[in-house]
């Protein structure tokens, strides 16, 4: 569908029903909880704009009311929180990475929540443990946080078993062959220096840091980048001793995955790839093997034997609940003698730390989606019933909506803009869009799939009602679900952009 009739829809029903704001920056990790999620709320009638970060953004600023999820929370966020909340979105977030926490007590002091709680209306936790830590961090956000779970644990119950990337995943399985090793590699600065300028992207990210925090960042990139070169030669010893298992290699969104595909080029039983979703090569792997990955805690819970490969002794960077899933090892050999074991089926520990228990809220139903769900639809009432206020006023302007978002954007992407040109004139190459690697598509047809599934989840049945899927962009949608549009009064049958 042509992108000016999804702006025509969103145009048409602009103060009739409420938004909500997904972005997805790490579909990989993120997409299917926030189609889960996207479907929840438009069931419960709301319109759901759902896409990469900084064309939701763009949206949400130039529609002017509705609420807003974003996928982190720390000062680096703080300019972003300010110009949404000029611009009538109620803005939350939950630190999707809120489980790859490293072994310090002062971990949520250096988010300097602080300073975005102006701007922010929830916060919500994965589980009472991450909760009363940055309760006792920050006893003013007592009325912010929520504890809702994670949506991604939402899908690991059963409920949702098929609810995976449908064609473009069942291509890419049918490339290796059973018993399968997944590999999920997350050490990301290790693997910067080619697309992304190695430590200047990271200078670039920390510039307006204290010295402190950026001799941190460059210490996390050294550790990032020994585990890289570990990583590969594990991988390089196993492939050539386990020649009837198929290797999977999913690199982070983040990283140069030629690098990857380079040094293992002509490796038979290695496959290297971005296709599908960790949960869909989860589910078809026998073993999953990490240094450090927040999907281990999700192949934990499923159940898979999970090998955490720790080559180096650095408790201050190590990530502390990922390495606690599974079983781990210390050397090449201790990992090759695990994969054995198991393929052999001879009795393996694999346990499920109370740590790890403790750490998530997992009921493998629709309860986390619920909660954040009903917490989003009040703030976008809210919302939009200023925006109504605002509209009825003979002060607003209505035509000054649209200038205004204009000149707010211009100003916020305008800063990013001239750092981009600057690093591009500095390291003299042009550099691929991080964001374009991160959500690359949208497969229309597999995305109507997975909300007709959560609908029959709820409803039980997904054949009465279907959902509208209207195009915003090459990668932005806005869902709604067929029969739920509210009809426009005469007030609102007016041009408002």
């Amino acid at each position: 569908m042509a992108r000016q009739e999804g702006w025509s829809h969103l145009r048409k029903g602009w103060l009739t029903k409420p938004l909500v704001f997904l972005p997805v920056e790490v579909a990989t990790r993120e997409l299917d909880s926030r189609i889960l999620l996207a479907a929840v709320l438009a069931i419960r009638g709301a319109s759901v704009v759902l896409g990469p970060p900084g064309e939701v953004r763009r949206i949400a600023a130039t529609l002017g009311h509705g609420s807003f999820i974003h996928n982190a929370h720390s000062h680096f966020d703080k300019e972003m929180f300010a110009l949404l909340s000029s611009r009538n979105i109620a803005v939350t977030a939950l630190y999707e990475e809120a489980v790859f926490i490293p072994q310090e007590s002062n971990f949520y002091e250096k988010l300097r929540l602080d300073e975005i709680q102006p701007y922010v209306r929830k916060l919500f936790t994965w589980s009472t443990d991450q909760h009363e830590r940055m309760l006792r961090t920050y006893p003013d956000l007592h009325s912010v946080l929520l504890f809702t779970g994670n949506p991604r644990f939402d899908l690991l119950g059963g409920v949702f078993s098929k609810f995976r990337s449908l064609s473009s995943f069942n291509e890419e399985i049918r490339r290796v062959r059973a018993p399968v090793v997944l590999f999920n590699s997350s050490a990301v600065l290790g693997n910067l220096a080619v697309e992304y300028g190695g430590f200047d992207a990271l200078n670039e990210r920390y510039a307006e840091s204290d010295e402190r925090t950026l001799a941190e960042g460059r210490a996390l990139a050294e550790y990032h980048s020994k585990i890289q070169a570990e990583s590969r030669r594990l991988l390089i010893q196993l492939a050539a001793q386990f020649h009837d298992v198929s290797f999977v290699i999913r690199p982070h969104p983040s990283e140069n995955i030629e690098s990857w595909q380079v040094q293992f080029d002509g490796v038979r039983n290695v496959l290297v790839t971005r296709v599908g979703t960790a949960n869909d090569w989860i589910d078809e792997s026998r073993i999953v093997v990490h240094t450090g990955c927040t999907t281990a805690v999700e192949a934990s819970l499923l159940g898979k034997p999970v090998i955490t490969y720790q080559p180096l002794e650095v408790p201050e960077r190590e990530p502390q609940l990922p390495l606690a899933a599974g079983i781990t090892c210390r050397s090449q050999e201790s990992v090759a003698e695990t994969i054995r074991r198991i393929l052999r089926n001879e009795e393996v520990v694999v346990p499920l730390p109370e740590a790890l228990i403790g750490a998530v809220s997992f009921s493998g139903d629709l309860n986390s989606a619920e909660k954040i769900a009903n917490t989003l639809l009040v703030l976008s009432r809210e919302s939009l019933m200023t925006t109504r206020l605002l509209e009825s006023s003979p002060f607003f302007r209505r035509n000054s909506i649209l200038l205004l978002a204009v000149r707010e954007n211009l100003a916020f992407f305008a800063k990013r803009i001239l750092k981009i040109f600057g690093r591009l004139r500095i390291l003299g190459i042009r550099q691929p869009s991080l964001s374009s690697l991160k959500f690359s598509h949208l497969n229309h047809e597999e995305l109507r799939a997975k909300l007709q599934e959560v609908l029959a989840v709820k409803t039980g049945s997904s054949i009465s009602r279907t959902f509208e899927v209207f195009r915003l962009s090459d990668r932005a949608v806005v869902i709604e679900l067929a029969g739920n549009n509210s009809e426009l009064t005469p007030r609102t049958r007016r041009r408002w952009f």
